[in-house]
């Protein structure tokens, strides 16, 4: 008896179905800070050092002195660090993240 086994995602689709899965940009939602220390469990510093890296997407102003993380940014880079993926892949992730917030179909509009 032969199975067909399934074929593995490659790392351009796993990123892909992540973003998708995180919701982006249906019902945006804003975190501020200490929800995202909260959810993440990082330091302040820490925080700001995986930012600086590239390995964490970085805030969006809300105003003159107040900034916020996209939820479904953090949302998908969580969901990558539980599947363990190496610090380059969450950077491609965090760069395709970014680089979907100033794409033209955000809100489905063709």
């Amino acid at each position: 008896m032969v199975f067909n086994t399934p074929k593995q995602p490659t790392e351009s689709q796993t990123m892909k179905n992540t973003i998708s899965r995180s919701n982006i940009y249906r019902h945006p939602q804003i975190l501020r800070k200490p929800k995202v220390l909260e959810l993440t469990g990082y330091s302040q510093t820490t925080l700001f050092n995986r930012i600086k890296n590239g390995l964490f997407p970085r805030q969006i102003s809300l105003g003159a002195r107040a900034v916020g993380f996209v939820s479904s940014e953090v949302d998908a880079v969580i969901q990558f660090m539980i599947e363990e993926k190496t610090p380059e892949q969450i950077k491609e992730l965090v760069k395709e993240l970014i680089a979907n917030r100033h794409s033209e179909n955000r809100f489905g509009e063709q």
